[in-house]
């Protein structure tokens, strides 16, 4: 599902997989220049800095972008060892590695695309990346695992190196992403989500969020209303998880009105009129 092979000792958390995957891009393009998406939340990038700090690598963390606009265009050159994106960001948003991918290897950088939720490999494949991290938390596959793979090119393999988590969460990881009926599962959420979107978008006064989403919708309530304030009005319904985008991002007062709706099972059949009734 990867596209590759494990190129480096499972870490026992995304962070440490993603400093592990930049390590191995800076041993083999002898540079010491990382970008880091806004795709990544910032304490997740802030954490990857840090531990990459007494490395001596030039780290350049790329403005939060909670709306998925970030252009990457002009940004690699020939001194960058990697530039990480992750998919899908903290707001369900789908981040292509196509044009990342394509803009790195013209200067042979190394791009490392980091999968947030595991279940989206079972859904699209494995990403256009040369280095691919793994998370080990998916509500679709029912785990949350504190683990971090890497894999990749065969090429970028390290050396032999004790793993600081043990075999077992390796192996329920992999055992959850060969179940034969994962792909259907993340077909069926994304599915949800477009039931779920297709009924709230004829609710007056609600917008829904441009953007290509994993299992998510992303619904502007309107200029002068709180997320916060509208989650303990709405039903409790099975499957469906309601987190005010807020919270993803404290410091971001404009975040505000917008409401992350995230589809994390199979939902009731009535569940999008009760949404809309619950919104209206």
């Amino acid at each position: 599902m990867t596209g590759g092979v494990s190129v480096a000792a499972a870490q026992s958390d995304v962070v440490g997989a993603c400093v592990l995957a930049v390590r191995r891009a800076c041993d083999a393009t002898g540079r010491r220049r990382v970008i880091l998406s806004g795709s990544l939340h910032p304490v997740t990038a802030a954490a990857i800095e840090a531990a990459l700090a007494p490395l001596a690598i030039e780290i350049e963390c790329l403005a939060p972008d909670p709306l998925g606009i970030e252009d990457l265009a002009g940004r690699t050159g020939w001194d960058l060892a990697a530039l990480v994106v992750q998919s899908p960001d903290p707001f369900g948003t789908l981040r292509g590695f196509g044009l990342a991918a394509s803009l790195c290897r013209e200067d042979g950088t190394v791009p490392v695309a980091v999968i947030a939720d595991p279940a989206l490999l079972a859904l699209g494949g494995p990403p256009d990346a040369d280095l691919v991290v793994v998370g080990g938390h998916s509500p679709l596959l029912g785990v949350s695992l504190p683990l971090g793979l890497v894999y990749g090119r065969a090429a970028l393999a390290e050396g032999s190196g004790e793993t600081p988590v043990s075999g077992a969460a390796v192996e329920t990881l992999g055992a959850a992403l060969a179940n034969d009926g994962l792909a259907a599962r993340a077909r069926a959420a994304n599915d949800a989500a477009e039931r779920i979107a297709a009924r709230l978008r004829r609710v007056r006064g609600l917008s829904l969020v441009s953007g290509q989403r994993f299992a998510t919708v992303a619904l502007y309530l309107g200029e002068d209303k709180d997320a916060e304030a509208m989650v303990p009005c709405l039903p409790r319904l099975s499957g469906i998880e309601a987190v005010p985008a807020a919270r993803l991002y404290p410091g971001w007062p404009e975040l505000r009105p917008l409401l992350l709706l995230s589809v994390t099972g199979a939902i009731d059949d009535d569940a999008p009129d009760r949404l809309a009734a619950a919104l209206a």
